[in-house]
């Protein structure tokens, strides 16, 4: 069997990045409710468009990956992040939730995300 670590938080810590995980549901055009995580928090910011606001600031964005489900249905449904400005300080991201090619939020769907922040301003070497 497989030796895993448990952490009691939603906010896992390495050198230099945090990553920050989290789950909201999507309540039509009723706020959303945070499933998992903590340190963030989310609002409806148009049909389909959803602002995650993280608790603090970091100095720049690694990434953010979020995916689309729905609790109960098989539908043809998608999300992607919106632009990330990587030239300044990072505290929020938009997330766009997709039925069927179209901007949409049904009562049921659900987002979950892992955003991947830098958590120092040291630059780190690339190798080439």
């Amino acid at each position: 069997m497989a030796s895993l670590t448990s952490y009691d938080s939603q906010v896992y810590k390495t050198p230099g990045v945090k990553f920050i995980v989290g789950a909201f549901q999507i309540n039509g055009t009723s706020a959303p409710d945070v499933l998992i995580g903590k340190g963030w928090t989310v609002a409806r910011s148009d049909v389909g468009k959803f602002t995650v606001t993280l608790s603090e600031t970091f100095p720049r964005c690694v990434s953010v990956v979020a995916t689309a489900g729905e609790t109960a249905d098989d539908g043809d449904h998608g999300c992607h992040v919106g632009e990330i400005d990587r030239t300044t300080t990072f505290s929020s991201f938009v997330v766009y939730f997709r039925t069927a090619g179209s901007d949409a939020e049904p009562d049921n769907g659900q987002v979950n995300f892992i955003c991947v922040v830098a958590d120092t301003t040291i630059e780190t070497e690339r190798s080439s």
